[in-house]
């Protein structure tokens, strides 16, 4: 059984959350799913790098919503529901 994935900007939601999204494949599955006038909830450690990306994305039409963090932390865990929520809730999950 196998499993098949969209190809990048084939993915019709309404919003996404990616952790690991300041970095790496995380960083490049925030910058290439979504799509314009779609959301993103962006986590990962490095509020810096989580900047970079979301400035990306919001010049490309996509809402952007950064939560920095460990998300071993229920607070950090508790942060991201909270930003899912605040876009109408998010339907897909990227846990990188």
């Amino acid at each position: 059984m196998g499993c098949t994935v969209p190809a990048a900007g084939n993915v019709a939601m309404s919003c996404l959350v990616v952790t690991g999204a300041s970095s790496g494949i995380g960083r490049e599955l925030a910058l290439e799913l979504p799509n314009s006038g779609e959301s993103v909830v962006l986590a990962a450690r490095r509020r810096d790098a989580l900047d970079d990306v979301a400035t990306t994305l919001k010049d490309r039409g996509v809402s952007a919503s950064v939560v920095d963090g460990d998300l071993r932390s229920s607070d950090t865990i508790d942060r991201v529901r909270t930003a899912a929520e605040a876009v109408g809730g998010c339907g897909a999950l990227v846990n990188n």
